[in-house]
């Protein structure tokens, strides 16, 4: 007969008890729920800015590409010009200043060629934080006791 009081009292407890909090859980529930809410938000919107460091960096990388490529083709035809001016030069039917200009013309291209592909790693460090996301590490991760 006790054990049927004890287990008639305990079950009338867990019934009362949601009715006696005054609200309390439910309050507790929604701001669970609105919690997560934000924190859903705040997970998307760090997505979508590393999905668009991501595609900034490819797009970069790729016209940064498409420029060195011309900077080449640049670079082939002011030294077949070069050259083409010494064997003129030579033949006595070019003037040498013609030649000095096209080798500097040579130089600044190399130069601007050396730049474009200095800013092309540069962009590809970029490319790399991108897709690697955030380095900094918790307390805790670092070995660090919080």
């Amino acid at each position: 007969d006790e054990v049927f009081n004890n287990w008639l009292s305990t079950i009338a407890g867990n019934l009362a008890l949601p009715l006696i909090d005054g609200g309390q859980r439910r309050a507790a529930v929604r701001r669970n729920r609105s919690l997560l809410e934000q924190r859903l938000y705040e997970y998307g919107q760090a997505a979508l800015i590393a999905i668009r460091e991501v595609e900034d960096a490819l797009v970069q990388e790729y016209q940064q590409r498409q420029r060195i490529e011309s900077l080449e083709q640049q670079l082939e035809l002011a030294e077949t010009t070069t050259r083409q001016l010494r064997l003129r030069y030579f033949n006595g039917s070019a003037d040498y200043l013609d030649v000095l200009n096209a080798l500097q013309e040579g130089q600044d291209l190399r130069r601007t060629l050396i730049t474009a592909h200095q800013q092309r790693l540069a962009y590809r460090v970029a490319l790399y934080r991108a897709l690697a996301g955030s380095l900094t590490t918790s307390p805790r991760e670092s070995g660090d006791k919080a």
